[in-house]
């Protein structure tokens, strides 16, 4: 009975496993596809006449959705690479996306991503993880004014914590505008049955934290 239920939890597993690795496919397939629909039809766009400051801008947008590209399929590979289930290759990952990012918006990041490499994380968590990540950041860094940011992992009494905060502008929760991205964090966070609290005040910053039990 043991060996039965212990092939069964395997076989949940792997079905999951099969359906995120699915999910992504169709990712890749929209996502993926789509910017380079665009950039074809830029590239045509290009070769028609128009003046100097028309083919600027098209190349310009090419270059943008060229790069929009490719690191959505950095993305997609890391995610399904085999052997990639210790947290530590995410704990690298945002480092190096947050100093990038940091070092060209001129924003002073402090990282403290340590009880990543004391957590593992199964494809689905690493996943969903990385990209509220990822669309934290990215919010704070357009849309905040800030200089400094604060990057922060926690993991206690089995649940792992992640807080991205920043010290810019923050803004009034009852009436930012929607399509920012945090509806996609809350549905990811609930994803891996979590919370996301979103703590912003005008003028002092925002704080995001994401709780996931392990």
């Amino acid at each position: 009975a043991i060996w039965l239920l212990m092939n069964r939890n395997k076989l949940k597993q792997r079905m999951k496993e099969l359906e995120l690795r699915n999910q992504i496919a169709s990712d890749l397939h929209d996502e993926v596809g789509s910017s380079l629909s665009s950039i074809h039809m830029l590239s045509q766009m290009a070769t028609k006449q128009g003046n100097e400051s028309t083919h600027k801008d098209i190349l310009e947008r090419m270059s943008s959705n060229a790069k929009e590209t490719m690191d959505k399929m950095s993305d997609i590979v890391w995610m399904i690479k085999p052997g990639e289930t210790e947290a530590g290759s995410l704990k690298q990952r945002m480092e190096r996306f947050a100093y990038e990012i940091g070092s060209a918006k001129n924003i002073d990041m402090q990282l403290n991503l340590q009880a990543l490499e004391q957590v593992k994380l199964n494809m689905e968590q690493r996943k969903n993880i990385w990209l509220i990540f990822k669309e934290a950041v990215n919010n704070a860094v357009k849309y905040s004014g800030t200089l400094k940011m604060e990057l922060t992992a926690l993991l206690q009494n089995k649940e792992f914590m992640l807080q991205i905060k920043d010290f810019g502008k923050g803004f009034d929760s009852n009436i930012i505008k929607k399509g920012n991205g945090l509806d996609n964090m809350r549905h990811r966070a609930a994803d891996l049955k979590g919370s996301l609290v979103t703590e912003s005040n005008e003028n002092t910053g925002t704080a995001i934290q994401l709780t996931v039990p392990v």
